[in-house]
């Protein structure tokens, strides 16, 4: 069998390459990380990387992505991690985003477009991520995620439960975010959930998906 990429990956990669190699300098990145009020997620790029299709090439056309496959998706990956390029990819193209296209399309909105971040909140204190703690009841949440990957600029998380995987907005009532400086540099975040209006979007098997 032949594994070699194709023409029009072949070109979506050194597209992605060419963008971060221009962005994603040594002083860039360093600004980025520990620059006076900075995020430590470089927003601006991820935009330029939506703008130009590279962000949302593995989501449904009626979503404004792509329609890629996972190759796609992970020819952009392996140069983002080439460029240790600051930006939400894996939980955004490879997490959050087939989650959604499988259980809920209907809230891919701004994700291919850079407008919305979505991030996943999985770990909690302690036990095992595979087996989450944290209680629904009556559509609100209640618990603590830690690690949470991005979570200092998401607009919304996915939140494994005892029963399923719920969606809650940042902004939703009893939702608060602190951020959690992990050692790649990139900030994480606790994320507690205080009688927070969540919506279920899948059961216990999405979590293995």
């Amino acid at each position: 069998m032949d594994f070699s990429l194709t023409p029009d990956q072949e070109e979506l990669r050194s597209l992605t390459a060419r963008v971060l190699s221009d962005r994603c300098t040594p002083e860039h990145l360093k600004d980025v990380a520990f620059g006076a009020g900075s995020s430590g997620v470089d927003l601006a790029l991820w935009r330029e990387l939506a703008e130009l299709g590279i962000v949302g090439v593995g989501l449904p056309e009626e979503a404004g992505g792509g329609g890629q496959g996972f190759t796609e998706v992970a020819v952009v990956l392996e140069e983002i991690g080439r460029y240790v390029a600051p930006v939400p990819a894996l939980v955004v193209m490879a997490m959050a985003g087939p989650l959604l296209a499988r259980h809920a399309p209907d809230q891919l909105e701004g994700l291919a477009s850079g407008e919305r971040i979505v991030t996943v909140a999985l770990h909690e204190m302690t036990g095992d991520v595979t087996q989450p703690a944290l209680v629904a009841s009556g559509g609100k949440l209640n618990g603590t995620k830690t690690n949470v990957p991005f979570g200092t600029v998401a607009d919304a998380f996915l939140v494994s439960a005892v029963d399923g995987v719920y969606l809650v907005e940042k902004d939703a009532p009893g939702v608060s975010v602190i951020r959690e400086d992990a050692v790649d540099d990139i900030p994480d975040a606790i994320v507690t959930f205080e009688n927070s209006p969540a919506v279920r979007i899948g059961g216990p098997d999405a979590l293995g998906e």
